[in-house]
Formats: structure tokens, C-alpha cells, sequence
């Protein structure tokens, strides 16, 4: 099927081609200079209609619902070509400004109750003596000091005493529980006169209730040396070392 253009002309002489040509050069030429106002101001996709008169190629616009006459035919176009390929990426622009620091987050769920700690300390106990407390000769133990009733667990046990003596006596001291008076350490002091003191520290477990005392001699003294200033004390602990 031939186009619009080629039925037009085959139907008419060569001069009337002639006439038929200048017209629609002319008539094109008008709308092309219209048109490209238009496509400057507007890059918008629009279709173009008009109608050409089949005896002198004459061109009118008409809208896309308008109609031609019986003697013209109808021709439209587009005022935007093809879409162009994609051009090269642009060079990387300069890092931007650090943006201003974020408000405070909400606070955190509170966390798990953790484990009960170790108990501290839980008892002491002391006893002081200042009386004289006579020292039997012949490595007699008499009680110079005494808790009360402790109970069960571990102890620190510490001990002082000081005492008077005989020229040439010597005292030592024990510390023990009330169920096992020897249970200690024992501690001399040797061969003196006049005044004299010594200190014991040991350590004890007991299973039960019980009490802590501090037992003395002397080694000829005949009655007449003594003991006096006498203290003890028992700081229980979690665990002996």
C-alpha cells in the first residue's frame, strides 16, 4: 500500500507535481518554524495532526479528534525523537558535611539479678582477764582466759598474756577450745625474771558449739609467779585458707 505522499502524487501531471511540491515545502517549512517554538518551551511527548489537500498539498492543523474533508488525508508525527543511550557516569563529588549526632537511645530493660555474694564476717568474740591468775609450778596448766559458748564454723583465734616471774622460771601458754584444752599451739617463754609477755594466733574448726581459752604454767614457780592482762579473741570466717 503506497503512502500518503506517493498517491498523491501519482494522480496529477508533472507540472501540477511541481505546484503540488512548493506547496507542501512551503507549508512544512511554516510548520517546522512553528513547531520548534513549541518544542523548545515543551519537551513533553505530543503527536502532531494535520490535514493535506489531495489537489494542492495544502496543510492545516487539526486536533487528535478533529477530521479531514473528503478532499484532504490525514498525516501525523511526534515532536520527540528517540530516546538517546546513557551517557558515562560523572566523576565522584567531594564528601559531604559529618551530619549532626543522634539524640540518646531509650535505656535498656534492666538486667537479671545477679548471684548472692559470700557472707562477711559473722561473729566475734572476746574476753579480757586483768586479775592476777597465780601460775602452778610443775608445768600445771591453769586457765588465764575464756570465751563464751562460740558456735560451729571456722575461727581465728588470737591470744595474749603477760605475766611476772620468778628469777630463772619460764611460762608457756596453750590456746584450746573448752572440749580439748590442748588443741593448740603452744608458746614458751624462756628462762627470765621479772616481766615478761607472749601472743599465740591458730586457727580452729569446730563441728560443734564450743568455747576458746587460753591455759598457762610455769616451771618453778613455786605459786609464786603469775599471770595477768590476759585476752582472747575468735573472729569467725567463711573458709580457712
Amino acid at each position: 500500500m503506497r503512502q500518503w505522499y506517493e498517491r498523491l502524487f501519482a494522480t496529477h501531471s508533472t507540472r501540477g507535481k511541481q505546484r503540488r511540491v512548493i506547496s507542501i515545502f512551503l507549508g512544512v517549512s511554516v510548520l517546522a518554524l512553528t513547531l520548534a517554538t513549541v518544542v523548545q518551551a515543551d519537551t513533553t511527548p505530543t503527536t502532531y495532526y494535520a490535514c493535506v489537500g489531495n489537489n494542492l498539498g495544502t496543510i492545516r492543523m487539526i486536533s487528535s479528534s478533529g477530521t479531514c474533508t473528503q478532499y484532504e488525508h490525514e498525516i501525523s508525527w511526534n515532536n520527540v525523537g528517540p530516546q538517546g543511550s546513557a551517557g558515562p557516569a560523572g566523576p565522584q563529588g567531594p564528601k559531604g558535611d559529618a551530619g549532626p549526632t543522634g539524640s540518646t537511645g531509650p535505656q535498656g530493660p534492666q538486667g537479671d539479678t545477679g548471684p548472692a555474694g559470700p557472707s562477711g564476717l559473722s561473729n566475734s568474740y572476746a574476753a579480757v582477764n586483768f586479775n592476777h591468775v597465780v601460775l602452778q609450778p610443775s608445768y600445771t596448766f591453769v586457765k588465764v582466759a575464756e570465751t563464751k559458748t562460740v558456735a560451729a564454723g571456722h575461727y581465728i583465734v588470737n591470744s595474749s598474756v603477760s605475766a611476772a616471774l620468778l628469777s630463772n622460771d619460764h611460762m608457756g601458754c596453750v590456746i584450746g577450745t573448752g572440749s580439748n584444752p590442748y588443741g593448740g599451739l603452744e608458746a614458751i617463754n624462756g628462762p627470765t625474771a621479772e616481766f615478761t609477755a607472749l601472743s599465740i594466733t591458730y586457727s580452729f574448726t569446730l563441728s560443734t558449739s564450743d568455747t576458746f581459752q587460753l591455759i598457762c604454767f610455769s616451771s618453778v614457780g613455786d605459786g609464786k609467779s603469775y599471770a595477768f592482762n590476759a585476752s582472747i579473741t575468735a573472729i569467725q570466717v567463711n573458709t580457712l585458707g
